[in-house]
């Protein structure tokens, strides 16, 4: 997955450029078919290994777009976040609870470490699907 959200990351074109070239290209099925397999050889069911590799592929690359925007993460958090503050102060005290208790810590996370908890949760999701043998 870090190899995957890497190499979108290092296209030179642009995310929504990218996305309109075919789908079924050497470089993408070679992609598809890698993720397919290891999905099936951790033991889900073709239907399962197939939204499996989907969901991954779908994932990284939002997570690339996100990054690629203007205002995306940052190694140092969110772009932009210097005026939360005064944005937050425009709203009632009793609205957006949960901003005025983690906002500073959903502001300082930086893109590596929401991608890496997402890669985290993801596969978490993955081996709780794997059918066990009882």
């Amino acid at each position: 997955m870090r190899e995957l959200r890497r190499v979108v990351l290092e296209q030179p074109l642009p995310l929504a450029a990218a996305r309109a070239r075919s789908a079924d290209g050497p470089n993408m099925l070679r992609l598809i078919d890698a993720a397919l397999g290891l999905f099936l050889q951790a033991g889900l069911p073709d239907e399962a290994a197939a939204r499996t590799a989907i969901t991954m592929i779908e994932f990284v690359a939002g997570s690339a777009t996100i990054q690629r925007s203007p205002l995306g993460r940052t190694a140092r958090g969110t772009a932009g976040s210097e005026d939360f503050d005064q944005l937050l102060g425009a709203w009632p005290p009793d609205r957006l609870p949960a901003l005025r208790t983690a906002g500073a810590a959903y502001l300082a996370a930086a893109v590596e470490d929401v991608f890496t908890h997402g890669v985290a949760l993801f596969l978490d999701g993955v081996t709780s699907q794997i059918p066990r043998g009882d």
